[in-house]
């Protein structure tokens, strides 16, 4: 290789490395981020939780007050999670609404076989393309989504 080939290649290289911890950072930014939002819900600053089959097909759309506030008190239970290759049996999608307009994207799995726990990724969705920036697992999440949409859960 010719020595301004070869600076070149180092250059890039450097660069590939720097970008790749740049964006881990991001990452482990946005996960705390997401967490410290699931611990603060409280049912007042939502007005609305979707959720969907991976298809898109609606299973619910929550809006009762007494309804929003259970899930924001089942998701301030919310803990890190880190998967390891899971066995998921089903997989939904839900939106999770707010007073100020603005929305967030999750996907909720359940284990197969199911140990009664929702396990959540943190995601954004730009049309094709799904981003993660984290994951987390709570119990309560699943006794909520019983409640919400009891046939579709174990």
């Amino acid at each position: 290789m010719k020595p301004p080939l070869k600076n070149f290649a180092i250059v890039l290289c450097v660069a590939g490395v720097m970008l790749a911890l740049l964006f881990q950072v991001k990452r482990a930014g946005t996960q705390s981020e997401y967490m410290s939002l699931l611990h603060s819900l409280q049912g007042t600053n939502i007005t609305k939780v979707v959720m969907c089959e991976k298809s898109g097909s609606i299973l619910a759309s929550v809006s009762a007050p007494v309804a929003l506030g259970a899930f924001a008190k089942a998701a301030n239970t919310a803990e890190p999670y880190r998967p390891n290759h899971p066995n998921y049996a089903h997989e939904f999608h839900v939106l999770l609404y707010f007073t100020d307009g603005q929305y967030r994207s999750f996907e909720f799995y359940i284990m197969q076989p199911s140990d009664q726990t929702i396990y959540v990724n943190f995601v954004q969705w730009h049309g094709a393309v799904t981003s993660y920036y984290g994951h987390c697992k709570s119990t309560a999440l699943f006794d909520w989504m019983k409640k919400q949409i009891p046939t579709n859960l174990p």
